[in-house]
C-alpha cells in the first residue's frame, strides 16, 4: 500500500509533468523533425514530449484558447542543453494560465519524492499564496520555524533581503528550503510590524498526524499535510490510540493537501459503501472513486476544523 500511494504522484492540487531523458517524439509531426535532425539532441526531444503531453493530456484541450503548434516553432532547433529545455517548458506551461500544471525538472523531482518519503531540509513551514501575499498557514512542531517562534499567519515579505512581490509559490519555497546547518533570513510582516528572523536550516522529519485525548475524553487529531507516505498509517495509529474517546475533533486548518490516495483511505476510515471522490477527464468521462468496507470501526461523532489554508487532498476529507 505505501509503494502505491509514493507511486501515485497525482495530486489533488497539481498535474506534476516529469519527463526522462531517452524515446524520441510521439507525434508524426514530431518524427518528421527527428528525421531531418531538429530534435536530436536530448535536450530537443524534452521540450517535444513535454509540448505534447500537455497537447494530449491538458484538461483544456485549446490550451488556454492559443494555437499550441507556435510554441513547437518558436523553439524548433534552438534548444542546445538541459536549461534551455526548462526555460522553455516553463514558459509552455506558464501560457495555459493555470496554476495547477508545472514542470518538475529532475532537481524538483527529487524533492517531491522526498517529501513523499517524509524527509525535507529546510525550515519547517507550510506556506499558500492567499491572494498575492506568502503565507505561513502551519509551523511544523520541533523545527527551526517553531524554535525562532514563526507564526501561522506570518506574511513572507523578503527572503534572504530578496523582495518576493509576485514570486510564484514554488520560487519562494525554493528559496527558502536549502542544506542543513545553512541559514536563511526570512522577512515577515506580523500586525503590521516588519520582523527580520534568521533561521538555521535543519533535516526536517514530517510528521504529519498529531493526536491527544482531551479532559473530556474526546479525541484531538490534527493532520498537518497529506504528502508523506506514512501518513494513512499514522491516522490509523491515532485512531486506535483513541479508539475509547466519545467523539473525534479532526483538524485541518493549515492542511493544503498532498496525495490523492491518502484522502481516499483515510476518507475511507469514516465512511463506507459511499462516493469519496469524482475524477472527470478532459473529454467529460467521470470516475468515481468509492469507500469499501470500513477499515476501523468509528461509529462516533466527529468535527473537523478547517481555515484558508485547508485545500485540496483536505476538502476531499
Amino acid at each position: 500500500m505505501k509503494q502505491n500511494i509514493k507511486n501515485s504522484l497525482i495530486t489533488i492540487y497539481s498535474i506534476f509533468i516529469m519527463l526522462i531523458f531517452g524515446g524520441c517524439c510521439y507525434t508524426p509531426i514530431a518524427e518528421i523533425l527527428c528525421s531531418i535532425n531538429c530534435c536530436s539532441s536530448p535536450s530537443q526531444k524534452v521540450f517535444l514530449e513535454a509540448w505534447n503531453v500537455i497537447k494530449e493530456q491538458h484538461f483544456d484541450k485549446t490550451q488556454n484558447d492559443q494555437d499550441w503548434s507556435r510554441w513547437k516553432k518558436r523553439y524548433l532547433g534552438k534548444i542546445k542543453t538541459n536549461d534551455d529545455a526548462y526555460l522553455a517548458i516553463n514558459s509552455m506551461a506558464e501560457s495555459l494560465d493555470d496554476p495547477y500544471t508545472r514542470f518538475l525538472n529532475p532537481k524538483e523531482f527529487k524533492e517531491q519524492n522526498m517529501s513523499i518519503d517524509a524527509k525535507l531540509f529546510g525550515i519547517g513551514v507550510n506556506i499558500a499564496k492567499i491572494k498575492e501575499d506568502i503565507v505561513i498557514v502551519h509551523v511544523i512542531e520541533d523545527t527551526p520555524a517553531q524554535k525562532v517562534r514563526l507564526k501561522n499567519g506570518d506574511i513572507i515579505t523578503q527572503v534572504n533581503g530578496i523582495n518576493i512581490k509576485g514570486f510564484s509559490l514554488r520560487k519562494v519555497a525554493d528559496l527558502v528550503r536549502g542544506n542543513a546547518g545553512s541559514t536563511v533570513n526570512l522577512t515577515v510582516l506580523r500586525n503590521k510590524k516588519k520582523l527580520s528572523i534568521p533561521i538555521t536550516r535543519e533535516e526536517i522529519n514530517i510528521k504529519s498526524v498529531n493526536y491527544k485525548m482531551l479532559n473530556n475524553k474526546y479525541a484531538y487529531i490534527q493532520i498537518t499535510s497529506f504528502i508523506s507516505q506514512e501518513t494513512t498509517d499514522e491516522v490509523k495509529k491515532a485512531l486506535i490510540e483513541t479508539a475509547d474517546a466519545k467523539g473525534i475533533i479532526l483538524d485541518l486548518r493549515g492542511n493544503t493537501g498532498g496525495l490523492l490516495p491518502n484522502a481516499i483511505l483515510i476518507a475511507n476510515m469514516f465512511i463506507e459503501n459511499a462516493p469519496i471522490v469524482s475524477i472527470v477527464d478532459r473529454d467529460g468521462h467521470k470516475e468515481t472513486i468509492k469507500a469499501g468496507k470500513l477499515s476501523l470501526n468509528q461509529e462516533k461523532p466527529v468535527v473537523v476544523l478547517i481555515n484558508k489554508g485547508s485545500a485540496s487532498a483536505s476538502e476531499i476529507l
